[in-house]
C-alpha cells in the first residue's frame, strides 16, 4: 500500500486528536488508504461503465461479485492499485459482454445460465470459503458460517436469474446475463487457475518494480 501524504496527515491528525500511540497511526493510515482506494475504485469503475453505456450492468456485476467475495472469498491482487485497474477493466467488460450475450436466442441464454448455475454451486460447495495468506480463516466456526452464507448467496442469485428470465422489465435479459457472468467470474476466482492468474499479475507488477530499481 502506498504511503500518501494525505493518508499520513489524516492519520497523524486523528492519532493526535485521540492521543493514540505511534503504532496505531500506521493502522489508521492503512485503513484510510484502503477506504480511499476502494471508494475511488467503485466510482471510477462506474464512470467507465457509464461512458461505455453499461452503467447498470456494471453496477449489477459489482454487487454480485462483491456478494460472493464477502462470503465465498477467492483470489485477488495483493496490490490495491492493481486491483483497482483490474476492477475498472473486468466489470465494465462483463457488462458489455452481458449486453452482447443477452440478444442471442433465448434457448441458448437459458442453457448458459443453467450451466453457470451448476458451476457456481459445485465451486462453492467444494471450494468455498477460499481464504488468502493475508487474511486466513482461522476459526472452523467462521469457515462453516461463511460456507452457509456463500451457498445462501448462490441460492439468492439463482432465484434472481430465474425471476429475471420471466420478467417483462426492458433490461431484464441484460441484468440476468450480468448475474450469470459475474457468478462465472466469482467461481473462477475460487479455483487454482484463478489464483494463478492473479499471482501472475502480481508477479508481473513486482518484476517491473524490480527493473525500475
Amino acid at each position: 500500500m502506498s504511503n500518501t501524504n494525505f493518508s499520513r496527515k489524516m492519520a497523524a491528525y486523528l492519532a493526535a486528536q485521540h492521543e493514540l500511540p505511534a503504532e496505531k497511526q500506521d493502522i489508521i493510515r492503512f485503513a484510510i488508504e484502503t477506504l480511499t482506494v476502494n471508494i475511488g475504485n467503485l466510482i471510477l469503475t462506474l464512470v467507465i461503465g457509464g461512458l461505455l453505456g453499461v452503467f447498470k450492468e456494471t453496477l449489477a456485476c459489482i454487487i454480485t461479485v462483491g456478494a460472493f467475495r464477502h462470503t465465498a472469498g477467492g483470489a485477488h491482487s495483493k496490490s490495491p492499485w492493481r486491483c483497482l485497474v483490474g476492477t475498472m477493466v473486468v466489470f465494465p467488460s462483463l457488462g458489455l459482454l452481458a449486453r452482447k450475450i443477452s440478444i442471442i436466442q433465448p434457448g441458448y441464454a437459458e442453457l448458459l445460465a443453467m450451466v453457470v448455475i451448476i458451476i457456481g454451486f459445485i465451486s462453492i460447495i467444494l471450494l468455498a470459503p477460499v481464504d488468502t495468506p493475508a487474511a486466513p480463516i482461522l476459526s472452523p466456526f467462521r469457515r462453516e458460517r461463511l460456507k452457509v452464507f456463500a451457498i445462501s448467496t448462490m441460492v439468492l442469485v439463482t432465484v434472481l436469474i430465474i425471476s429475471l428470465n420471466k420478467s417483462t422489465w426492458n433490461s431484464a435479459s441484460e441484468i440476468q446475463m450480468c448475474l450469470v457472468l459475474s457468478t462465472l467470474w466469482a467461481s473462477f476466482n475460487l479455483t487454482k487457475p484463478g489464483h494463478s492468474l492473479w499471482e501472475s499479475i502480481d508477479a508481473l507488477g513486482f518484476s517491473r518494480k524490480k527493473e525500475v530499481k
